[in-house]
């Protein structure tokens, strides 16, 4: 999600400011693996939340129609086990059969091997300056 700043419509109150303190549009956008967006959507006040947007989304209504285009389920090169795709999202999202999130790290221990190779995955994109599926 990013928050867009904008001057608000005239006679728009609240509706707008958003709880950075400043008045925003949102813009809800997913990438593929190779970083290019394959769904944009803008418009939201920046009065909602992030969760609250993704919620009430027509990219939502897509995966719970089944008409988003999903890749069907493939089995790895290295694996055996017929495995769906899925998008990754951050902490703002909630969990679904469709929908993941990375680890979080914990700041005093050390993650089992298996944990930290899918922590470290999950949060690639974070280096490139992109939010898991959502632009930073």
């Amino acid at each position: 999600m990013a928050n867009i700043t904008m001057n608000k419509p005239y006679h728009a109150g609240s509706q707008y400011h958003n709880y950075k303190g400043f008045e925003s549009i949102i813009l809800l956008a997913m990438c593929d693996h190779n970083y290019k967006f394959t769904y944009v959507e803008c418009g939201a006040e920046g009065r909602h939340s992030d969760g609250g947007v993704f919620r009430f989304s027509k990219l939502l209504q897509h995966i719970q129609n089944g008409t988003l285009n999903f890749p069907l389920p493939e089995v790895p090169e290295q694996g055996t086990e017929l495995l769906p795709f899925v998008i990754v999202g951050d902490k703002a999202f909630p969990l679904r059969p469709f929908l993941m999130r990375p680890l979080s790290k914990p700041h005093s221990s050390v993650l089992p091997p298996d944990e930290e190779a899918y922590r470290s995955r999950t949060t690639q994109g974070e280096s490139a300056n992109f939010v898991f599926c959502t632009i930073s």
